[in-house]
């Protein structure tokens, strides 16, 4: 009894120190993302299309992005932004760039769409963002590229 009740804390305590020798590859904090938008939108009531040219554009809030990489889980990047802490599929990356991106449904019967890219040999951000509408208002596209300076934490 004794011993598989040590052999069980043994087991136990591998399982939980998985992660105790992770190296933190980079960790980078980066500014709000700022860049140039441009839209197009049509109207159903009047059925114009009205073209938003390249208008500055910023991200609404002051919040810094925290990436953090590490060689426990090589094809995830943990990106901290406000509120949110999310552990990220990296959809191609090698040991400067990084790169992920998100689809996902609207309410407007379209999608939002981000693609984002890391240099680390720059420390620089870039994040296209968009989305895709048509319902009974109208119908639209809209594409934003912004960028972050990003610098070293660790």
């Amino acid at each position: 009894w004794f011993m598989k009740k040590l052999l069980g804390i043994v087991v136990l305590g591998l399982l939980l120190s998985g992660n105790a020798y992770a190296k933190i590859v980079f960790r980078v904090i980066c500014e709000q993302p700022q860049g140039m938008g441009v839209g197009a939108s049509t109207n159903t009531s009047d059925n114009i299309t009205r073209y938003n040219g390249f208008q500055e554009d910023r991200y609404p809030d002051d919040d810094f992005i925290e990436l953090i990489y590490d060689n426990s889980n090589p094809n995830q990047i943990q990106r901290i932004w406000g509120k949110d802490n999310e552990s990220i599929k990296l959809d191609v990356y090698n040991e400067h760039f990084y790169h992920w991106r998100m689809f996902k449904p609207n309410y407007a019967n379209g999608f939002y769409w981000g693609d984002w890219s890391f240099s680390l040999p720059d420390l620089m951000m870039i994040w296209t963002k968009g989305h895709t509408s048509n319902d009974a208002f109208g119908s639209g596209i809209t594409s934003t590229t912004l960028y972050s300076k990003c610098k070293r934490i660790n």
